[in-house]
């Protein structure tokens, strides 16, 4: 006879001779998971790559995530979502950027874009979000870019980097 199993286990076979038995799956998780979010404004410089700092964890199921980046623990190797956000005031006609960092090096970036108006001071957000294949110990940074002419400061309120492992 097999014991009875929970919402959400999978039959699982023991081996040639004994009963199987019902097993939660480890790919039944998007996990590690975080979310984190700086807690004060963050300056960034005119025309400097600047990464992001992120004091305040609102999650993180496999303290995966440290010193504002995220590293891919030991056996968790697989597919990753990321998303990252922040918003900035800024001078019209100028543009900000949302770097993800793998390793050190840009790779996917998301520009957003202020156009003149009737005010010469506004709000630009910017989200950039991927999903990519990493391997143990890739490490993911959000950084940010603009070009106004003098340093802006982020939106602490409106500033997020998460991210978690795709089931499959």
């Amino acid at each position: 006879a097999v014991a009875t199993g929970t919402d959400g286990q999978v039959l699982t076979s023991t081996g040639a001779g004994s009963p199987p038995v019902f097993e939660t799956p480890a790919s039944a998780t998007n996990t590690p998971a975080f979310s984190a979010r700086p807690n004060a404004v963050q300056s960034i410089p005119n025309e400097t790559y600047t990464k992001v700092s992120f004091q305040t964890e609102d999650f993180d199921t496999d303290n995966a995530f440290a010193s504002d980046k995220f590293t891919v623990p030991s056996g968790k190797a697989g597919k990753y979502y990321f998303e990252a956000t922040s918003l900035i005031n800024s001078a019209a006609d100028k543009a900000f950027a949302g770097l993800i960092y793998k390793n050190g090096s840009g790779i996917f970036y998301s520009i957003g874009k202020e156009l003149s108006g009737n005010s010469s001071s506004l709000s630009v957000a910017v989200t950039a979000s991927v999903i990519l294949d990493l391997a143990v110990s890739d490490y993911i940074e959000f950084y940010i870019y603009q070009d106004t002419g003098s340093s802006k400061n982020t939106f602490d309120t409106y500033t997020k980097f998460q991210g978690f492992k795709l089931i499959g």
